[in-house]
């Protein structure tokens, strides 16, 4: 034994066996290749040798929402969980543009039933709201408490704060997953694996974002430039995924050609604008790396000159990606 201590070593043994088996009761696997962190004190239960005290760790936990890789100890190779939001929730639920109801019944006659559904990054339930008028269960997922404290609730729409790579819910559960301008945020391999482990088979994966707003001709110029020259620098590296209309986004799944296209039309005052414009991410990196200078304040002054009526119609064009989940 190298100077281990026999006992001790059996206690581990015995401990793993005693945690595998817990899960092998509950149908779940174990040894499963994905990598996730366990997210309940797992150092706690190896090390615990009075069996009274390890039954009652191991049976305070709903062990059965949690899939995990065993490896002598826990660990997760994603990459870090990116939250660009929750300093500016309240703005972000007040500016946002919201998605035109065509879009939703577009990617519902795709659906083989609408019992549950999971609406991931949901930010404050933009999604998941108009998701719980047309199924039965809505769960809504994001990283910022923040953004979650801000969301409007119903009786059929339990939200959580999860890792959209690493969540508890049940394998073969919704019938739809859709994510709204917020994958590209995500770890997408392993994002992939656990949609296709909580996705039924043949259900839907919908993801979608909107591209940068268009006014007019006099204005867009003036946007695109603030765009790219003023805070370009300040966006994520993911914004390119945006740029890109999630083209280059990996999606394992059975793709579904889509044949209509949609946008966001909106009329907005110039506060309106001047708010959708600071819940964007690179205005909050731009100000904490320039002593809180905010850029939008010159940004609004050039477009005022241009806003000749009191509100102006806004233009998001969308971008979509569906697929099946083929198992």
């Amino acid at each position: 034994m190298s100077g281990k201590n026999p006992d001790k070593v059996q206690n581990n043994i015995d401990e793993r066996t005693e945690i595998q088996n817990h899960f092998n009761d509950k149908n779940l696997h174990f040894n499963d290749e994905r990598k996730y962190l366990l997210t309940f004190p797992a150092p706690l239960i190896l090390r615990s040798h009075n069996q009274k005290a390890r039954n009652r760790r191991i049976n305070s936990i709903n062990i059965k929402w949690i899939p995990i890789i065993f490896l002598g100890s826990y660990f997760c190779n994603m990459k870090k969980a990116l939250d660009r939001f929750s300093h500016q929730s309240k703005a972000y639920k007040d500016y946002r543009p919201t998605y035109p109801e065509e879009l939703f019944k577009y990617i519902y006659s795709f659906c083989n039933a609408r019992n549950t559904c999971w609406d991931c990054g949901t930010g404050n339930g933009q999604v998941a709201i108009v998701l719980s008028k047309s199924f039965a269960h809505v769960f809504a997922s994001d990283i910022s408490n923040q953004q979650l404290q801000h969301a409007v609730h119903r009786d059929n729409i339990e939200y959580s704060v999860q890792r959209a790579e690493q969540t508890s819910f049940v394998s073969d559960s919704f019938d739809l997953i859709t994510v709204a301008q917020a994958v590209h945020w995500f770890d997408l391999e392993a994002f992939n694996h656990e949609v296709q482990r909580v996705l039924k088979p043949n259900g839907i994966i919908a993801i979608w974002g909107y591209g940068l707003l268009r006014i007019n001709s006099e204005i867009d110029p003036i946007i695109l430039h603030f765009y790219n020259n003023i805070i370009g620098a300040y966006w994520d590296k993911e914004r390119d995924y945006i740029d890109l209309k999630y083209s280059t986004i990996p999606f394992n799944f059975n793709e579904i050609h889509i044949k209509d296209t949609f946008k966001i039309e909106t009329s907005w005052t110039l506060l309106e604008l001047e708010g959708y414009f600071n819940s964007w991410s690179s205005v909050q990196n731009f100000m904490k790396k320039n002593n809180g200078q905010n850029p939008v304040d010159q940004l609004i002054k050039d477009i005022s000159l241009k806003w000749n009526t009191p509100r102006q119609k806004i233009t998001f064009p969308i971008f979509m990606r569906l697929g099946r989940n083929a198992k």
